[in-house]
């Protein structure tokens, strides 16, 4: 977690963050397609999609929906993966899911939804640390109902928060990307740190220990090489082709897509930087 020469960059995805009573605006976010190389529009409006974007309640819920896309906008910025801290008001269990009301005092309270996965043994403990009055940091896809009338998070993350200066650092990142939208849209802010990072891989990604989430064949593969990255900025995908050479570009790229769109990864500094969720 840290500010580094003009961009901001998240330290790992299990964010370790807190609520504080934040009276702020209500924010914004990166602009599209800084710092990455030109593609065409189609391309750009994919790849932003798959941007995991800093929000707050407000951003939540005047977020305007696009029944014919099936996305939500704010600032004419497509909305998909988010991350919102907060406190939990309330807390419904069901047999296969557990709903979430969050509270981050910016707006009416949202609504976040988590599946219940059996196969970990884990997740009890897991859940019984998120009740009523805990501090939690969301990340998950931003979902649509009734045609846009309901709306919720559907979270693949959702952890206590434990280090106070979290609050600080989650709303100066949605204030740090709603200024560079506004005030340089077209600075690479990206590539300004020439910090080189050491120790970006822990393990071998082909030897195991990692969870990869039951998945198989280039997937897992693909998976994998992300999960082994600690860099903050993750892993880039020319640093994937060269260490995935037997896949091929194009199935490389559908495989990024469905990691991706399935919540195992997400974009970071840029649309080809990657980190795993369960980092």
């Amino acid at each position: 977690r840290q500010l580094t020469r003009g961009r901001l960059v998240y330290e790992k995805m299990n964010y370790q963050g807190f609520h504080g009573n934040y009276q702020g605006g209500d924010g914004g976010f990166m602009s599209p397609g800084v710092g990455s190389p030109a593609i065409d529009s189609s391309q750009k409006k994919k790849n932003r999609s798959q941007t995991l974007l800093p929000i707050t309640a407000a951003i939540f819920h005047k977020a305007e929906y696009n029944s014919t896309e099936d996305v939500f906008r704010h600032d004419d910025i497509d909305i998909h993966q988010v991350t919102i801290v907060g406190v939990i008001r309330e807390v419904q269990e069901a047999a296969t899911n557990i709903s979430y009301k969050i509270d981050d005092m910016t707006g009416d309270l949202v609504s976040v939804r988590k599946w219940i996965d059996a196969e970990d043994p884990s997740d009890n403990l897991k859940r019984s640390e998120c009740r009523e009055d805990t501090y939690v940091r969301v990340v998950g896809n931003m979902k649509s109902f009734n045609d846009g009338q309901m709306r919720s998070v559907m979270a693949f993350s959702l952890v206590p928060i434990k280090d106070f200066d979290e609050i600080s650092f989650h709303f100066l990142d949605v204030i740090y990307a709603n200024l560079s939208l506004k005030k340089a849209p077209n600075l690479s802010i990206a590539n300004n740190n020439t910090d080189a990072p050491l120790n970006r891989f822990s393990n071998d990604p082909l030897g195991g220990g990692f969870n990869d989430a039951g998945l198989t064949g280039n997937n897992k593969v693909v998976f994998n090489y992300i999960s082994a990255c600690t860099a903050e900025q993750g892993i880039s995908i020319m640093e994937l082709k060269q260490k995935t050479k037997n896949i091929g570009e194009v199935q490389l790229r559908n495989s990024l897509e469905w990691l991706s769109n399935e919540g195992h990864i997400y974009s970071t500094i840029d649309d080809d930087h990657f980190r795993s969720t369960s980092n």
